[in-house]
């Protein structure tokens, strides 16, 4: 009997949990490894449960249908991450006295990097993140941060200008004030884009310049290719809820604006190469990278531009060593782009404004299901 379409998602996203727990298990400590096997993954329909972990002879780690199919993978890594440390708390710690949620499996979330909270009645990620995308009325700081986005859409150059130079102080402002209270602040990690086998130059230099402007840590990260059954990489974020929602923001602007320039500067009827629009991209993001560190250098009122060179956020780097504990940095390789070329896209770069404000419409811009409808 032939297999439906849903059946078939359904085994590859199967195939795409047992890679994931692979990457999610490879840090972990001799010891705990030397303990640990495969679960046997299933999706089931549970409700207002995310995930379920069942030990004892049935050892099963299931997932909800409703989280599989309709939120982000990033979504489903989460929760796996907190089935694993029910996994390692029953099976490692021998928690079976404890609560669900005691203290064997709170030591096993630290292990595995896993948030304890994702659980039953708690929102997936990209709901925590992006549903609710307008700042808060409390936080006057990121509210004008979003009005003077919107303002910087002005057809005044130069009113757009003192726009986003005003927008990108208050963000700065905002991050110095963060490290200077002693409060508990939650961080969290959310892919941009779809993970690939392979990602252009232009995709590497953005990834650098968020983490080098917009407060956040950046990592290409492992994740499941659902469409190929195959690992590949996909740029993930890490820092606060609002920092993680403007450099979302700004991703999605830049790679659109990447597009839009390329379709100004390309002649109608003239089709240039790959490797001519390989260089008009890295030149446009070397000139937006010069304006963000001419604007950084001035500084803010009565702030050393020197003291925004060094905001550094030690919890947020504490974070993400757990959630990293090894990082393959890589190598750069060779390229001599088309000189003229990126020279065009250098000067675009230098002009380019980030304009309209934070909103709920702009961060759906990017779907935020995994999969879409099933059919038969």
């Amino acid at each position: 009997m032939p297999h439906t379409s849903t059946e078939l998602l359904e085994r590859r996203i199967l195939l795409g949990l047992a890679r994931e727990w692979d990457l999610a298990t490879a840090w972990l400590p001799r010891p705990i490894k030397a303990h640990l096997r495969p679960p046997l993954f299933a999706i089931h329909d549970l409700g207002a449960c995310w995930g379920r972990w069942t030990g004892g002879h049935r050892r099963e780690m299931a997932f909800s249908r409703e989280l599989v199919l309709n939120h982000s993978w990033a979504a489903v890594v989460e929760v796996l991450r907190h089935e694993l440390a029910h996994q390692l708390a029953d099976e490692v710690e021998d928690a079976g006295d404890e609560s669900s949620h005691g203290p064997a499996f709170l030591r096993m979330c630290e292990v595995t990097g896993a948030n304890p909270r994702a659980s039953i009645g708690f929102p997936p990620l990209d709901i925590r993140v992006f549903a609710d995308a307008e700042p808060t009325a409390t936080d006057h700081l990121l509210l004008r941060v979003r009005k003077l986005l919107a303002l910087a859409g002005s057809p005044n150059s130069h009113e757009a200008e003192l726009a986003m130079r005003k927008a990108h102080e208050l963000m700065a402002r905002y991050n110095l004030d963060l490290l200077g209270n002693d409060a508990p602040r939650e961080y969290l990690s959310v892919f941009l884009g779809q993970p690939a086998l392979r990602h252009p130059r232009a995709a590497h230099l953005l990834a650098n310049l968020l983490q080098e402007y917009y407060f956040v840590r950046t990592i290409w990260a492992s994740s499941y290719i659902l469409e190929k059954e195959r690992m590949g990489r996909v740029l993930e974020i890490s820092g606060t809820v609002a920092n993680v929602r403007v450099a979302h923001y700004v991703h999605d602007f830049v790679s659109r604006c990447m597009a839009a320039e390329w379709e100004r500067y390309r002649p109608a009827g003239h089709p240039r190469s790959r490797e001519d629009h390989a260089a008009f991209v890295v030149g446009l993001l070397t000139g937006f990278a010069e304006k963000l560190c001419a604007q950084r250098a001035a500084g803010l009122p009565a702030t050393p531009a020197k003291a925004l060179l060094k905001l550094k956020d030690a919890r947020l780097d504490a974070y993400f060593a757990r959630r990293y504990p090894a990082v393959n940095r890589g190598r750069s390789t060779g390229w001599a782009p088309d000189a003229a070329v990126f020279e065009h896209g250098r000067s675009r770069g230098r002009a380019l404004v980030i304009h309209r404000g934070v909103t709920a419409t702009a961060s759906r811009s990017q779907d935020r299901r995994l999969l879409p409808p099933a059919s038969g």
